[in-house]
């Protein structure tokens, strides 16, 4: 088991601090990820992941995230993990938002996530 407690991770490729109207705000946004998880048995406690598309890939595993801050728009929490989001704050950064639920096309895949007392916000004033 690995586990983290009070840890950045950010991506600084197409953020919307980067997408003002000063540089241009260009929406040819593209996916980065802040944070990759594979693996099993990963905790993190009281962490931010900040990005726009695809912020937290949880890939692949068991995982638990408590008290954390996730920040995106499009598809920004997606993947095959098996994981528990417990008191955790959901910050959507654009209008426009798509949430990755986890669909599944056959009856015999195990993922799936578990949204415990989240707080789902959102801070689109850019637009």
């Amino acid at each position: 088991m690995i586990t983290f407690y009070m840890f950045l991770w950010q991506n600084t490729y197409n953020r919307l601090t980067s997408l003002t109207k000063a540089n241009g705000m260009s929406w040819d946004i593209k996916p980065a990820v802040a944070i990759s998880v594979y693996g099993d048995k990963s905790a993190f406690y009281n962490c931010d992941f900040l990005g726009l598309q695809d912020t937290v890939w949880d890939n692949l595993g068991r995982h638990h995230f408590k008290n954390c801050y996730i920040e995106g728009a499009i598809d920004f929490i997606f993947g095959s993990g098996q994981s528990v989001y417990e008191v955790c704050i959901l910050n959507i950064s654009l209008y426009y938002v798509h949430f990755d639920f986890q669909w599944q096309n056959t009856k015999t895949v195990l993922d799936h996530y578990l949204h415990k007392d989240c707080y789902i916000h959102s801070t689109n004033t850019l637009l």
